[in-house]
């Protein structure tokens, strides 16, 4: 018996070690092959190629169980050989080999590490075939060419635009919670931002697919006031203001990103408050404030950049000059450079120091336009362009253009080196370069580098800044031009030089861009903002919109034209209002009254000339005076002075109500006269000049304001002489004018002298 069950009980126990066995080899043996299965996998498709010298190829990567590619760099090691792009476009560029490389940076599928692979393809230019002997044939003759002077004034209907930039990224919204930030509007705001940094995305990346297009907050945190009451001023809303911009609020920020804009740029000019115990000590009020607004936008999910922008003209202190002592020679003001240096790392620490802890959404900008020949700008004493005491002398720095890019080189370096220094989510957080005067060209030039990141070796986190206002009679104030054909191919040549760094890897921030005068051009918006930004998308860039209440109402946060709505949702894929019926581009005045032998009801009297800067009218130079700006004439006594022009203080009307009041500025560039429509049937607006001053070149600009400033105004109208001269312009409804802006801010495009500014009522 005990033989028995022995031998049973071993035979038992080797079968169930056989089907054990069995099936943990069955099992692992599965695991195996699961694993196997999961493997990523990466290469170049082709391998190999060959092309003939002119022609070209898209390489592309080939991969299998992979989440996600979070960068790819593509180099050739013989550009002579064959070039290759950011997106794998191999050019042949004459015969010979050469190996085009792309480092991968990816996340294999399960997992979370990112690891980076190599991938190669080898390329055999051939040189082109010898051309025929074979007697050519006359070709077809071409269809003739459009003239490149044709408007391109088309509104682009749903239907013409093609392209597509989406972003719906919200990696950095998280639990929302209340917070007090000294300086804010607010003792208290909501925020939401939850801190991330993802370390593995490139500034190539973020522009592609997060970013999306862009638009400044302008004229609001780096406008100015004048040295005098900039000492004065407490609050850092002051400034906010003071260039005619409402107090920023959060449902114009979401406004903003209705419309799927998903980038905000805040200009900023620290040194509107700033200690002067030369620590350059950043005041608590306006960092607070400013972080307020990175917070509205943060918010929303929105990437938000913000800077040292042109900031009272301080930026001429790198190329400091002073006279040697024979006073006729510039040599360089060393004690005056030294301290710009120690003013730029204070400021950056400050800031880097403030916002450390945000997440990856927030980016910062070293400067403006100011690194380049700015750098040369005239500085007072005080070390800025506007002077804190009368009769004190400016002088400009006298650094040569070689000297302007090694000057515009170690500011970036330094700009780098200090933000990287603050740590924690700044050693990793992206960082915007300016470009040489952000100029395309200059920038392209080789004498331009962008700084080195040792911090991040494996992942480009640098931007270039660039602006792009081309062409400038079309896009900058007070516009007279058209945009035609030849300019829309000429924007297109200016953007390739951009290839030099979407190749060597940066993503591109076009800090700048747009139409100022969104109702005072001829020619069509829409179709240059839609170049613009498909330029744009070739080359990793991000076009930002030039925004100062020109295409939006900031008050009633919407968006002012039915057009740019449409464009824009197009673009996004959003859903921004586009009730509006308003479109932009140029508001054709067809409303003009004969006024000839009528009375008026209400009339100025006196001389106002546009003082444009300059100060001059002929030989006779300007002079303020009591607020009003005067001729002055060799031999004028004091009274034959103030005869010249109707002092401020005195300025009458020949019929004084209540509806209608008349202002200047005390430079004289502009005249603001106040209306009140509902005590009149049909207002005309009319003018009288001096003879001689009333040229065919003369343009009248008016635009329409809630208040006595020009900058926050609504509507912008340009009125060619013939039409206005001798005649009334009606204000009403097709003039652009409504109840609700009841101000006319008036400045011409010549300058006459203005001798008479009139209300006629022809109801």
């Amino acid at each position: 018996m005990k033989k028995f069950y022995t031998k049973k009980l071993i035979a038992f126990v080797l079968a169930l070690a056989m089907v054990l066995t069995g099936g943990y080899a069955t099992t692992l043996t599965g695991t195996v092959a699961k694993a196997a299965a999961k493997k990523a996998t990466l290469k170049l498709n082709p391998a190999k190629l060959s092309l003939t010298e002119g022609k070209k190829k898209t390489v592309k990567i080939k991969k299998t169980n992979v989440k996600k590619i979070s960068s790819q760099k593509w180099t050739s090691s013989k550009k002579s050989v064959a070039a290759v792009s950011a997106k794998g476009v191999v050019t042949a560029k004459k015969a010979g080999k050469a190996t085009i490389q792309c480092k991968v940076k990816y996340v294999a599928a399960g997992s979370k590490t990112a690891k980076t692979k190599t991938l190669k393809c080898a390329v055999t230019v051939k040189a082109k075939a010898a051309p025929s002997t074979e007697p050519s044939v006359s070709p077809t003759p071409a269809e003739p060419t459009v003239d490149p002077k044709t408007p391109l004034n088309k509104v682009l209907d749903e239907k013409d635009i093609t392209l597509r930039i989406e972003s719906n990224d919200k990696s950095n919204v998280g639990e929302e919670r209340e917070i007090s930030i000294v300086g804010g509007t607010t003792e208290t705001m909501k925020v939401k931002d939850n801190g991330t940094m993802r370390k593995e995305l490139s500034s190539q990346y973020l522009a592609d697919h997060e970013m999306g297009l862009g638009a400044n907050l302008g004229n609001t945190m780096e406008a100015t006031l004048p040295m005098a009451d900039r000492a004065k001023a407490t609050e850092a809303t002051q400034f906010e203001v003071a260039w005619g911009q409402p107090i920023t609020t959060q449902a114009y920020i979401d406004c903003l990103h209705s419309y799927g804009i998903n980038t905000l740029r805040i200009p900023v000019a620290w040194s509107n408050m700033v200690s002067n115990d030369g620590t350059y000590t950043i005041n608590e009020k306006y960092l607070g404030r400013v972080e307020e607004i990175v917070n509205y936008a943060l918010n929303d999910g929105m990437y938000v950049i913000i800077n040292d922008h042109w900031d009272l003209g301080w930026w001429g202190q790198f190329g400091a000059a002073k006279f040697d002592e024979t006073g006729k020679k510039k040599v360089a003001d060393e004690a005056r450079r030294a301290e710009a240096w120690k003013k730029y790392e204070a400021y950056w620490t400050q800031i880097s120091n403030r916002f450390k802890d945000y997440s990856d959404h927030l980016i910062f900008e070293g400067a403006n336009e100011e690194l380049g020949s700015r750098l040369n700008d005239a500085i007072y004493p005080n070390g800025y362009s506007s002077a804190d005491n009368e009769g004190d002398e400016k002088i400009s720095g006298n650094l040569t253009k070689a000297e302007q890019y090694e000057v515009t080189n170690a500011i970036n370096q330094k700009f780098v080196d200090v933000v990287r220094s603050t740590g924690g989510n700044n050693t990793s957080r992206h960082l915007l370069i300016a470009g040489f005067n952000t100029n395309f060209a200059d920038s392209a030039d080789e004498r331009f580098v962008m700084p080195k990141d040792p911090s991040n070796p494996d992942v480009n986190k640098l931007f270039l800044s660039v602006h792009f206002y081309d062409p400038s009679y079309f896009c900058l104030d007070h516009a007279n031009g058209s945009y035609s054909v030849g300019d829309q191919a000429k924007n297109v040549e200016t953007f390739k030089v951009l290839q030099r760094f979407a190749d060597e890897g940066y993503g591109i921030i076009i800090g700048e861009c747009g139409i100022v005068e969104t109702t005072g051009v001829d020619g069509s918006l829409t179709q240059w903002l839609h170049d613009t930004f498909t330029e744009a998308s070739k080359y990793h860039a991000v076009p930002v919109l030039w925004e100062i209440s020109n295409y939006f109402d900031r008050s009633a946060a919407k968006l002012k034209f039915k057009d740019i709505a449409v464009l824009y949702n197009t673009i996004t894929g959003a859903n921004g209002d586009t009730s509006m019926s308003r479109v932009s581009g140029k508001v054709e005045i067809s409303d003009i009254a004969e006024i000839d032998g009528m009375t008026p009801v209400w009339s100025w009297t006196g001389k106002w000339y546009k003082n444009g800067g300059d100060n001059t009218v002929g030989d006779n130079k300007f002079e303020e005076n009591g607020g009003t700006v005067v001729v002055k004439k060799d031999g004028m006594t004091d009274d034959d002075l103030l005869a010249q022009f109707v002092p401020q203080s005195e300025v009458k009307a020949t019929i004084a109500d209540d509806a209608t009041a008349l202002t200047f500025n005390t430079w004289g560039y502009q005249a603001f006269l106040k209306i009140d429509t509902s005590k009149y049937k049909v207002p005309v607006l009319a003018f009288d000049f001096l003879e001689g001053t009333d040229n065919e070149d003369n343009v009248m600009d008016f635009k329409y304001g809630a208040n006595a400033d020009s900058s926050g105004s609504d509507t912008s109208i340009s009125v060619d002489y013939a039409k206005f001269h001798g005649k009334g312009i009606v204000l009403s409804e097709a003039s652009g004018y409504s109840a609700e802006k009841p101000y006319i801010c008036i400045t011409f495009g010549g300058k006459p002298i203005v001798t008479g500014i009139h209300i006629y009522d022809i109801g």
